[in-house]
């Protein structure tokens, strides 16, 4: 009986083990992959921005989509230079 839980235990943290091996390993390969996935969001978010903001010309809302686009290439410039 008591053999038989070391030997439970020692399977669980086999697997535990081989489980975060899984995951660093996961995080390795998809990390870069998930920088250029938010790198055309960004694109894709600044063009809506863009597109908005020519549509509200005259009204407040441009300069509110203008410091916006402010924001996000303030914020992508800065993760660069990290």
């Amino acid at each position: 009986m008591i053999e038989e839980q070391k030997k439970n235990k020692i399977e669980m943290v086999q697997s535990i083990f081989l489980g975060l091996l899984g995951l660093g390993l996961i995080i390795k390969i998809f990390i870069p992959v998930f920088e250029y996935v938010m790198d055309i969001a960004a694109v894709g978010l600044v063009t809506t921005l863009l597109y908005k903001a020519t549509l509200e010309k005259h009204t407040g809302k441009a300069f509110l989509y203008s410091l916006l686009l402010l924001l996000i290439f303030i914020l992508i410039f800065t993760q660069r230079m990290n």
